[in-house]
């Protein structure tokens, strides 16, 4: 049974997503790594098999969104597309740690960070790099395009359809942390905290309207739009 719209596939703490394309499918991030199983499983539910993966996008590189990577990839055969920032740790194995953005998750970044130092991965020649800012994915069979919307990650990517899909990784989560605790899809982890501001900016002046986030299900962007660390910061602009 084919898909016709978006796919979550919950693969560990992180979200990977199945995404109909014209004749195909791409899949958006890997999930942690361990549980492509629950990907394999979900494609045999849905009577599709893994060679009908056109191509592999990361929105960053990060591990719980590209531990998946290699099985995956060696089932598909699919290429891999992520931003040329960060290209270059995705293909040396470089585990990277974002920074924290409130008092919690700056101590557990620490501690990360100090871990990180002694872990690797197996690393991967992304076959397709986006450059600049914006890069049409019409040759993939999606009506759509991939933003530059770092803030998260120096390279961190949103996946644009035209029909207003929009995956956004780890750019505006919808966690039970963030709903119930922060009350706010402001990111716990961080490396750019300007540049999470100004890619929300972009990001509701896109087509985009509904987001599909690395980590949560899915939510309306007028959500975003409302969100209280906006409107605290227009507040302070006054």
């Amino acid at each position: 049974m084919p898909i016709y719209s978006p796919l979550r596939l919950r693969l560990g703490s992180a979200n990977a997503y199945l995404v109909p394309a014209q004749t195909d499918y791409v899949l958006i991030d890997t999930g942690d790594p361990g549980l492509t199983f629950l990907l394999f499983r979900a494609l045999q539910r849905h009577q599709i098999s893994p060679r009908e993966i056109r191509l592999i996008i990361l929105t960053h590189i990060h591990y719980d969104h590209i531990g998946g990577l290699w099985q995956v990839q060696a089932a598909s055969g699919a290429p891999v597309m992520v931003h040329e920032i960060e290209a270059a740790d995705l293909a040396a194995g470089r585990v990277v740690i974002p920074a924290g953005t409130y008092p919690i998750t700056k101590r557990l970044s620490r501690a990360g960070q100090w871990i990180a130092q002694f872990c690797r991965f197996p690393g991967y020649q992304a076959e397709y790099i986006v450059s600049g800012e914006a890069q049409s994915l019409a040759d993939f069979g999606l009506n759509g395009q991939i933003l530059h919307t770092p803030g998260h990650s120096p390279g961190s990517t949103s996946i644009i359809l035209d029909n207003g899909d929009a995956f956004v990784g780890d750019l505006c989560p919808n966690t039970w942390y963030n709903r119930r605790l922060l009350h706010s899809h402001f990111p716990p982890y961080a490396d750019d905290i300007a540049g999470v501001y100004q890619s929300w900016m972009r990001l509701l002046d896109s087509s985009a309207r509904r987001l599909y986030p690395g980590h949560g299900p899915s939510y309306g962007i007028e959500e975003l739009r409302g969100d209280r660390v906006l409107r605290e910061d227009k507040r302070a602009g006054e």
